[in-house]
């Protein structure tokens, strides 16, 4: 995904995957880095962030989710699609192709 969402990405490369259950570290570096950035440079960030997630808000991919949880809430589609945004453009490429279930390894986890 070349071109627009590199700053996106580049920023994501920050986490910290040591204690990959524990989503605060994971971010940590990530947070820290936005919070010394202008406010423009945290809302392109945020505008872009946004954009990745709604490319992946669509019936199929939430059907997929309700197969694995029927009695899936707004928050747990919102979780498996953020899941696909950390793990990289790689990850996020394959769930929106279809090639990956969103609900195959992701319930709410990061990688």
């Amino acid at each position: 995904m070349p071109g627009k969402f590199d700053y996106f990405w580049i920023t994501m490369e920050l986490c910290d995957w040591r204690d990959e259950w524990n989503d605060d570290k994971v971010l940590r570096p990530v947070i820290r880095y936005l919070s010394k950035q202008d406010d423009q440079i945290i809302f392109a960030f945020d505008d872009l962030m946004a954009e990745l997630l709604y490319g992946l808000d669509t019936k199929k991919l939430a059907a997929q989710c309700e197969k694995v949880d029927p009695l899936m809430c707004d928050d747990t589609f919102l979780n498996s699609r953020c899941a696909a945004l950390i793990n990289g453009p790689d990850f996020y490429e394959k769930v929106k192709r279809g090639d990956w279930t969103l609900a195959e390894d992701y319930s709410g986890s990061i990688r």
